[in-house]
């Protein structure tokens, strides 16, 4: 594994959460491969099992659903990582982010947009954006 994924990894564990979002500020941002280095290596690491709960393609029909299984995991005592559509492209997710502790922003060189990246922060919150992952 990539020593900067590594060092996001252990830089997440320095504050306590049971669930991150995987967040794309612009659509098609990689949330899904971020999602899946992230629980590879989280696993690797050992301390709790990571799981991965995908919100990518969610309704708003799906939200109870995904809601649920996050809840589980928090009472199992793993963590969750949920990757997630952007904001534009579904709606679904705000739900979803809201129920996370905190939130990974992925933005993608030359594609996302300032205003897409101000928005996306202004409503998830600011405090609550643990990383920010620059990708292409």
């Amino acid at each position: 594994m990539n020593q900067e994924w590594q060092r996001l990894w252990f830089r997440l564990q320095t504050r306590p959460w049971t669930s991150l979002a995987v967040l794309g500020t612009e659509h098609g941002s990689d949330a899904g491969r971020v999602t899946m280095t992230l629980a590879a290596i989280g696993n690797r690491d050992g301390q709790v099992p990571v799981r991965v709960i995908s919100a990518i393609g969610a309704s708003f029909a799906d939200v109870p659903r995904i809601l649920g299984q996050l809840s589980q995991a928090a009472a199992e005592h793993s963590r969750t990582l949920v990757p997630c559509d952007s904001l534009q492209s579904n709606p679904a997710t705000i739900p979803i982010l809201h129920a996370s502790a905190g939130v990974i922003l992925i933005v993608r060189l030359g594609d996302s947009m300032l205003e897409s990246m101000k928005t996306t922060v202004e409503l998830v919150g600011r405090d609550r954006v643990m990383a920010t992952i620059t990708v292409g």
